[in-house]
């Protein structure tokens, strides 16, 4: 997954949004690891299901296995196993559920006036990007901004502090829900075609360094940068 920061057209995205908010053809239930982050080949499968397209699984299969040594039948047992798992993801995966990506975010230095943070990188013009099969996809995040402040605890900090180095990166977690993908045609991006799937950030975390415990997430407090009137008048106050 590579994050491309680039400026995408207002009326583009407000295009995206109205035809989402008139499309009742949604199927339910996409799932996704709360501990690991999205990937080229779901991404895919889930655009193709966001956008009522069928899937070519023989295609799929060849192509996923092209590299492979095995031949005669062996090569084919191997395809129809492969071709057996794309049909058992293209299934599993609905398209309501969240989805995670992990970002490596510049963070701002602790505010010990107003107990927080502010995070430089969450930008309107922030994309993920990813390929699978010779094809190019892109999550454009919305309401990315509205998560630039990051109030926190003197004792959460300490432990953050500890794992930013001197550029003063982290990573952390978006949760994001996806709303609409564009099958209409693939939209460039420096030069390259991606096809682009909408999606609404819910939540953003921030873990450990070994990933098994959250440190923060911004439903931790009620003065988060989501609907806390403070917590947006902070960011407002860090913009300038």
């Amino acid at each position: 997954m590579n994050i491309i920061s680039v400026k995408i057209s207002k009326i583009f995205i407000l295009a995206l949004t109205l035809i989402f908010l008139s499309n009742s053809a949604m199927a339910a239930g996409f799932t996704a690891s709360k501990d690991k982050s999205l990937e080229g080949k779901y991404l895919a499968i889930l655009f193709h299901k966001i956008t009522g397209q069928s899937m070519d699984f023989d295609r799929w299969a060849r192509e996923l296995t092209k590299d492979s040594k095995t031949e005669g039948f062996d090569k084919f047992a191997e395809q129809d196993k492969k071709e057996e798992e794309v049909r058992n993801l293209y299934r599993l995966l609905g398209v309501n559920d969240s989805v995670y990506v992990d970002m490596p975010v510049e963070i701002s230095k602790y505010s010990l006036l107003h107990k927080g943070y502010f995070i430089k990188s969450f930008t309107d013009q922030s994309i993920f990007s990813y390929q699978h099969l010779g094809q190019n996809y892109a999550i454009i995040p919305q309401k990315i901004k509205d998560f630039q402040w990051v109030p926190m605890s003197r004792k959460q900090s300490a432990e953050v502090e500890r794992m930013i180095g001197d550029e003063r990166v982290i990573n952390m977690q978006l949760k994001m829900r996806p709303l609409y993908g564009d099958k209409s045609a693939p939209m460039e991006i420096e030069g390259k075609g991606y096809w682009l799937t909408l999606a609404e950030v819910e939540v953003v975390s921030i873990w450990n360094k070994d990933e098994s415990r959250r440190i923060w997430s911004s439903l931790d407090n009620v003065l988060n940068s989501k609907s806390g009137s403070a917590g947006k008048a902070l960011i407002g106050l860090y913009r300038e």
